[in-house]
C-alpha cells in the first residue's frame, strides 16, 4: 500500500503544484518526507541559479 499525496508550494499569494509525495506507510515517515524536502530544496536552488530565469521587478514571474 502506498499513499500518493499532491505537493503544493505557496509563496505569498502564488501557489504552484510541484509534484507528488509517494509515502509507504509501512516505512518510517520522517525519512521519506525528509527526502522529498531535500529534492524540493535542490529544485529551488537549481531554479535560482538558472541565469536564464526571468524575474520581474515585483517578483511575480
Amino acid at each position: 500500500m502506498r499513499l500518493i499525496l499532491p505537493v503544493r508550494l505557496t509563496v505569498g499569494e502564488h501557489t504552484a503544484h510541484v509534484g507528488t509525495l509517494d509515502i509507504d506507510p509501512r516505512e518510517r515517515i520522517g525519512p521519506q518526507i525528509n527526502g522529498a524536502l531535500r529534492d524540493l530544496a535542490d529544485a529551488i536552488r537549481a531554479a535560482a541559479d538558472d541565469e536564464h530565469q526571468e524575474v520581474s521587478d515585483d517578483g511575480t514571474s
